[in-house]
């Protein structure tokens, strides 16, 4: 991804004012902003180039357009239209094979896998998104017609201090 062509003055026609744009070279198919609005993730499908691997998430770098980390694992869905971060922004939630695969953010390394294969083949999630305070995580599997529901095991606790 060639990062990002300012682009000054430009408004459409609802007198919103255009930020940047992205030419990226492989298909895009899915972004996230996180809750600060400091890291841009995207999937991309690179399939099509000659980038490895072929199914992985960027995280950008909003204020500087520079790529901070490439999230790949083999888990990844082989197509990621939705992403998102938790309210806390510590961890990424990217639908893989087999389910829901969260990442540490900050480590850059995934912490588990929500499990939508209970009763027998994998369902890849298409959408995802937590609940307001993160307790909660909702995906859905448009071809079998379901919808999964977990508990974040990541959430931080609420009210918790660290001192005496």
């Amino acid at each position: 991804m060639r990062w990002p062509r300012r682009v000054t003055g430009h408004t459409n026609s609802r007198k919103d004012k255009l930020l940047a744009y992205y030419d990226q070279e492989a298909h895009v198919t899915g972004v996230a902003l996180s809750p600060d609005g400091r890291t841009l993730a995207s999937a991309g499908d690179d399939s099509d180039s000659n980038l490895t691997p072929k199914h992985s998430v960027r995280l950008w770098d909003v204020k500087t357009g520079r790529q901070r980390a490439t999230l790949s694992d083999s888990l990844i869905a082989s197509e990621v239209h939705h992403l998102a971060f938790s309210p806390d922004g510590k961890t990424l939630a990217v639908p893989s094979e087999y389910g829901l695969l969260l990442w540490n953010v900050a480590t850059r390394k995934p912490r588990a896998i929500l499990s939508s294969s209970a009763e027998g083949a994998a369902k890849v999630i298409q959408e995802v998104v937590f609940s307001w305070d993160g307790r909660l995580i909702a995906g859905n599997d448009s071809k079998h017609r379901r919808v999964y529901l977990w508990k974040n095991p990541y959430r931080a606790r609420q009210g918790v201090s660290g001192g005496s």
